[in-house]
């Protein structure tokens, strides 16, 4: 397949991917459990980013803990 072609998709994918236009005039409206579960969808993404961060910070302090004693012992090698 070439970099410009356009892929072949079966009929029924193209069907079931359409988007339609809305009917109205009006957006659709959001009902409160749509908005109730944004909201735990949010909340336990920033919990999951915390923790991925807290966690980074913390491997990075073993990383550089490691590094310093690896220095110093070079170090204390060079000079004996």
């Amino acid at each position: 397949m070439t970099q410009n072609a356009m892929r072949q998709y079966p009929d029924h994918v193209l069907a079931s991917s359409a988007v339609s236009a809305p009917t109205g005039s009006r957006p659709p409206v959001a009902q409160a459990g749509d908005q109730s579960t944004a909201l735990q969808i949010l909340s336990m993404a920033q919990r999951t980013a915390e923790e991925h961060v807290a966690t980074a910070r913390r491997e990075a302090e073993q990383i550089r803990d490691q590094a310093r004693a690896a220095a110093a012992d070079i170090i204390a090698e060079a000079q004996a």
